[in-house]
């Protein structure tokens, strides 16, 4: 594995992948790249807007840290045809279990917790605080949010943000392109995209 990672998004989730990425020991030297220039001091180099990453394909490793799932789908998709090696970052306070899977350029953050059995797919957020119990499925360029919670056996669709303090019970299922309001407890399977709020959560 190469040990200089260039991080997509140069904003507060950038930084904390790269301090994730840092104290993990898996990263010693780190680049960002945003098409805004941040305004702020960062603790590692700004290298220019996001197409500049395809000059560095070789070189670094690349971390995605935009919190739009499609724009994660976009930049992964595209840099996995350009072979480009997308790691899974995770915060060595992270709990995942070794019967986990995780699909390429996830990032679990400090305090989540993955257990045995689940299945992780691509460009998927597991912040801060959360949990993913056993045999749950979580789609590609989902986001389980700061201190979510999914039960066991729970299938998530690709495109899903389950929101901060939310809580899905056992054995449900919810279809792609879903907001999950912070708060909100899912009780039910969820078969039509929308946002969903409240206790039980019901349809905006």
């Amino acid at each position: 594995m190469k040990k200089k990672l260039m991080i997509l998004g140069a904003g507060g989730y950038g930084r904390v992948i790269a301090e994730c990425a840092e104290l993990s020991g898996q990263y010693s030297e780190f680049v960002f790249l945003d098409d805004v220039e941040p305004t702020e001091q960062l603790s590692y180099p700004y290298y220019g807007k996001l197409d500049k990453v395809y000059d560095y394909v070789d070189e670094y490793d690349i971390a995605i840290a935009i919190g739009d799932g499609r724009i994660r789908e976009f930049w992964i998709t595209e840099l996995e045809k350009k072979g480009a090696n997308l790691p899974n970052i995770i915060h060595p306070n992270a709990t995942v279990s070794p019967g986990a899977k995780l699909g390429i350029g996830t990032v679990v953050m400090p305090g989540a917790v993955i257990n045995t059995g689940t299945l992780i797919g691509k460009g998927v957020i597991v912040n801060t605080a959360s949990s993913i119990d056993h045999d749950c499925i979580v789609g590609d360029y989902c986001h389980v949010a700061v201190g979510a919670h999914l039960c066991g056996t729970v299938i998530l669709d690709t495109h899903i943000w389950v929101g901060a303090g939310s809580i899905v019970i056992q054995n449900i299922r919810v279809c792609k392109d879903c907001i999950l309001g912070a708060g909100t407890v899912i009780v039910k399977d969820i078969d039509v995209a929308g946002t969903y709020v409240g206790v039980p959560g019901v349809r905006k």
